[in-house]
């Protein structure tokens, strides 16, 4: 693991592989939600006018609605159901920009519904990282660190490889998934994904909540700068 100085963290990277970011509470289940979710409709539908209702079955729960609202060009949601909210980028400036609407988005939901507490609460960024190729051989260790040997896997590296490395911080969860499979058809690039997912599993209070989003999005900052190499840094920088 690379150490990861402020200046490090201070950078904003033009060219950042950023495929979508996203801020979600969690809270008990209320059918409330669910009977009233027009009103949420109201207090979103100027910036996010389009509108989709999908059924889900989280995997710890109940099947519930799921409510999605995006803006004219589908780049910015906020999705609603009985037992969580969120806030997804799919196009990403830096995170104060990010972290204002969705903490803004959260606290008008909660105090629509006079929620206060959290029993989970994330932040998620997942990444597709461009790999070249050198002969028949992906240079993946050219642009990440992988957690695992890549040389000792295969004599030239492996072609697809899937790992989620769950780790305790301090502060919070943080568990990183990995993947990588080659070319897909429709890219002109393989893709590496790096998908940091941050959260805390306590109760937490809705006035906490920008504190803990500077936390997470740390905790997955330090993570992000020590997995990727200097020589993606300087792609991400828009000099190679």
């Amino acid at each position: 693991m690379h150490l990861v100085d402020q200046t490090a963290l201070a950078e904003v990277f033009p060219r950042n592989p950023l495929k979508e970011v996203a801020f979600e509470v969690r809270y008990p289940f209320s059918l409330r939600i669910q009977r009233d979710v027009c009103d949420v409709q109201e207090i979103v539908r100027a910036e996010y006018p389009n509108f989709q209702v999908d059924e889900i079955q989280p995997v710890d729960g109940s099947p519930a609605l799921l409510h999605t609202f995006q803006n004219a060009d589908g780049t910015r949601m906020v999705r609603v159901s009985e037992d969580r909210f969120l806030v997804a980028f799919t196009e990403y400036k830096d995170f104060d920009c990010f972290q204002a609407e969705a903490l803004g988005r959260t606290k008008e939901f909660c105090d629509l519904f006079g929620i206060r507490q959290f029993s989970r609460v994330g932040l998620r960024y997942i990444n597709n990282i461009e790999v070249g190729k050198e002969g028949s051989v992906y240079q993946v260790t050219r642009v990440v660190n992988p957690y695992f040997d890549i040389k000792r896997a295969t004599e030239s590296g492996p072609m697809r490889f899937q790992l989620e490395v769950t780790m305790k911080k301090p502060s919070c969860v943080l568990t990183v998934r990995t993947a990588f499979a080659g070319k897909p058809v429709d890219q002109p690039n393989a893709v590496y994904l790096l998908d940091l997912d941050a959260f805390v599993l306590s109760e937490t209070a809705l006035e906490d909540l920008e504190k803990l989003s500077n936390e997470l999005h740390h905790q997955t900052q330090v993570e992000f700068l020590a997995h990727v190499t200097e020589a993606y840094k300087e792609i991400m920088r828009g000099r190679s």
